[in-house]
Parts: structure tokens; sequence; C-alpha cells
């Protein structure tokens, strides 16, 4: 199988390490475009790559459980 896509051209480090490590290989160099990078590969473990890739592109979100009214449905045996 042989896949072209692009990549944000600050996460490229990573993409290479991810595509090195489950044994894709690329089958030219990676060509900038503006804010982008177009790579031509071949994977490896394509199903290992693409959970790694979705880990390192998904934008993780914090929520705060240290409001008061969830610490006080805490202290009363409630979830919140």
């Amino acid at each position: 199988m042989i896949v072209t896509e692009y990549v944000p051209a600050e996460k490229l480090g990573q993409f290479h390490a991810i595509l090195c490590a489950t044994g894709g290989r690329y089958l030219r160099d990676p060509f900038p475009l503006w804010q982008r990078v177009e790579v031509h590969y071949e994977p490896g473990d394509y199903k290992a790559q693409r959970e790694a890739w979705a880990r390192c592109v998904t934008s993780i979100r914090e929520v705060r459980r240290d409001q008061w009214w969830r610490v006080a449905l805490r202290r009363c045996g409630l979830r919140a």
C-alpha cells in the first residue's frame, strides 16, 4: 500500500518518529507546502501508526474538578 498525506509542518518530527517505529519507509523526500508537508510513504504496521498519530494530533481538553460544588458533592458521597 502506498499512502500520500499532508502533515502539519510542526508535527513532521513526530510523524517521522512514528513512521520509523512502526516499520514504514518514505518513498520520496517530504515536500514542504506552506504550513504542511506532503509525505509519500509505505506504512509498516498501519494500524499502530494510525493509533499513535491520532494520539499525537488530538488536542487535549482539561476539565477542572476542583469547583466548590463538585467538592461538596463528593464529600456528601455523590459523584460529580
